[in-house]
């Protein structure tokens, strides 16, 4: 699912694609793919203008795996958004 959610990124498919690693986080219990899954379902809500979810999830990622390589990343995006969408 993780895959082919990268793949529907580069396919500029970011709907699918936040739809595939959405799936991830929310259906395996694997603590190592749910941060990255998240991180990047984000990326692909961005992509779709849709700030304010993408900045849920960022902030999740933060919140719940801090030690996680993927934290720093999600702050960096968090930092990126409009005022109003880092509420």
């Amino acid at each position: 699912q993780f895959q082919i959610g990268l793949c529907r990124m580069e396919q500029k498919r970011p709907a699918d694609a936040a739809k595939a690693l959405l799936a991830v986080a929310y259906t395996y219990d694997y603590p190592d793919w749910t941060a990255p899954a998240w991180y990047e379902a984000g990326r692909a809500l961005a992509e779709e203008k849709k700030q304010d979810e993408a900045a849920k999830l960022w902030r999740r990622v933060v919140q719940e795996f801090p030690k996680s390589k993927w934290a720093p990343l999600a702050q960096q995006r968090l930092a990126e958004l409009s005022p109003q969408a880092r509420k």
